[in-house]
């Protein structure tokens, strides 16, 4: 009797977790939105101004995370992005950065680059990429390794190397927007053919409007008073020439030759909202009884960090324009699928430093610009003084410097000393806060807050022979390219919806703690290679 008592029990139990268990689990659909370049303090400064059912709503109703640090040495959209997608860092998802140089076959690779597959959506080759270089799976990934492939995972994004490495290696639908033909694209890695309703959506040119309007500000010049003023001097504008409202975004489209310029206003997060929404109805995302999940990417302040700066009215309008893109997407999704029906998280990655002129000339701050190219060039005397002449270098990227290790080898030099002595090397210029041999960094994981970014972020096969950071508010400007503002380290999530609980939470986080977090909000296990921790707090009892 007490045998069957125990079997009762225990049938009970089972019972009571798998009913617990569905309870959990009835979210039905997750939308994850991340937003490229955006500042904390831009929630703080721009607060008056928001709306309630924007930003605000994830403060009023959700859970508040405002201290979450990004702890990996090299900060690209590439590298950033997949930490935050698969819950582990470059040197487990082997992102490294946007390019690196691959040994194995003398070539440089991009981080999703793949010829063998082609454009869907456009004649371009924009297209031609892949996941491949991704070495472990994303949270999208998981869903649909847990569900059988029942499930369906999407992202839309305006640029292609965040929709590819957000998506992972199985998706329903990876988009982003082409610079050629102003059309959402996405790649035979993900579609055999283009959806109908993405087709009907490209075919109505809404690209043709919002390039053929001005930019001009949403409220009064006065209201902005968290801002410089529009016609400030050091503030660089469209063309190193325009720099004030209006902008016309039809002539600076005409003179690009290309629609890329949009990406770069307010417009091209309008654009991702727009073709968001299509899809949640288009593929009836969310009439499942599985999970659906989609990424959201706006990347609109990217380029305007170059242009404007952090301190700008263009910044700021843009910031207002992404409350209100926000709010829609909300909102409709509020009325599809009921408020507080899914689950919604967002969080911000690579947010831009302030530029350096604003620095030096109001702040009075001792930082300039970086050169890498001077610097390499200085290199290469001392490594052909040190040792003997010879072409060294094989690629200097990204705070990277690559050697030509067949080379060293067939001079019968040590490759590790080769390695150390350009670390000391780089660690006697002004700018540069530390540099690290990898055969240091092989043989050291480090823990300190200060160097562990350098364990976090190097693959052995992957990472450069050396790796640099800049000190703090430094930026990187050589002579070919735009200056590179992705020297803050401070992030945050938001989370609102079902199972959330309301709470501001200042305890400090990492990047790769957002999977694994909403995983537990669903009920899910985290990927394999998962090496962030849950946020406890954030569920609901």
């Amino acid at each position: 009797m007490k045998f069957f008592t125990r079997i009762a029990l225990s049938l009970f139990a089972i019972f009571t977790y798998t009913a617990s268990l569905a309870q959990d689990t009835n979210t039905k659909v997750v939308v994850n939105i991340f937003v490229e370049n955006m500042r904390n303090d831009y929630i703080t400064r721009f607060w008056s101004h928001l709306r309630e059912d924007g930003f605000k709503r994830f403060y009023n109703d959700g859970y508040v995370c405002s201290n979450v640090e990004m702890s990996q040495s090299v900060m690209e959209r590439s590298s950033s992005i997949a930490t935050l997608a698969t819950g582990t860092w470059p040197q487990s998802h082997g992102i490294v950065s946007d390019q690196w140089y691959d040994w194995l076959n003398s070539s440089k690779v991009q981080a999703v680059e793949d010829p063998y597959f082609f454009t869907v959506g456009s004649d371009s080759d924009e297209g031609k990429a892949s996941s491949k270089n991704l070495l472990v799976s994303t949270l999208s990934d998981q869903i649909n390794k847990i569900s059988l492939q029942k499930n369906r995972t999407y992202t839309v994004s305006l640029n292609r190397n965040t929709a590819v490495l957000a998506s992972g290696h199985k998706s329903e639908g990876a988009y982003w927007l082409d610079n050629q033909s102003g059309n959402f694209i996405s790649s035979s890695f993900f579609l055999e053919t283009f959806p109908e309703w993405a087709f009907l959506f490209n075919k109505k040119r809404l690209i043709d409007d919002y390039a053929s309007r001005k930019w001009e500000p949403l409220l009064p010049s006065t209201e902005y008073s968290e801002s410089i003023e529009d016609d400030y001097i050091l503030e660089k504008g469209y063309a190193q020439r325009y720099n004030s409202f209006p902008h016309n975004i039809e002539n600076l489209v005409e003179k690009s030759g290309s629609f890329k310029i949009l990406k770069s206003t307010p417009f091209g997060n309008q654009l991702v909202t727009d073709f968001t929404k299509q899809l949640l109805v288009s593929e009836a995302f969310g009439k499942n009884k599985t999970l659906d999940q989609l990424n959201v990417i706006f990347s609109t302040m990217d380029k305007q960090a170059i242009h404007f700066g952090p301190t700008s009215m263009e910044m700021e309008d843009t910031f207002l324009r992404l409350d209100a893109n926000i709010a829609s997407l909300l909102k409709f999704m509020d009325q599809k699928y009921g408020k507080g029906n899914y689950l919604v998280s967002l969080a911000n990655f690579n947010p831009t430093q302030y530029g350096i002129e604003y620095l030096k000339e109001e702040l009075k701050m001792p930082v300039s610009y970086f050169d890498p190219s001077s610097a390499t060039a200085l290199l290469k005397s001392f490594l052909n003084i040190r040792f003997e002449k010879g072409n060294w270098i094989l690629m200097s990227d990204n705070q990277q410097i690559f050697f030509d290790r067949e080379l060293i080898r067939k001079r019968k030099l040590d490759i590790s000393t080769f390695q150390k002595e350009t670390a000391l090397f780089l660690k006697d210029f002004e700018a540069v806060a530390q540099a690290w041999s990898a055969s240091t960094l092989l043989q050291t994981d480090f823990t300190s807050k200060v160097n562990a970014p350098f364990s976090h972020g190097f693959n052995a096969k992957r990472s450069g022979d050396v790796v640099y950071k800049l000190k703090s508010d430094w930026a990187v400007k050589d002579r070919y390219s735009s200056p590179s503002y992705y020297g803050e380290k401070q992030g945050m999530f938001l989370f609102l919806g079902n199972g959330v609980q309301r709470a501001l939470d200042p305890k400090q986080y990492n990047t790769i703690d957002l999977v694994p977090t909403i995983s537990y909000l669903l009920s899910i296990p985290s990927p394999s290679s998962c090496s962030g921790k849950a946020i406890i707090p954030v569920k609901r009892d």
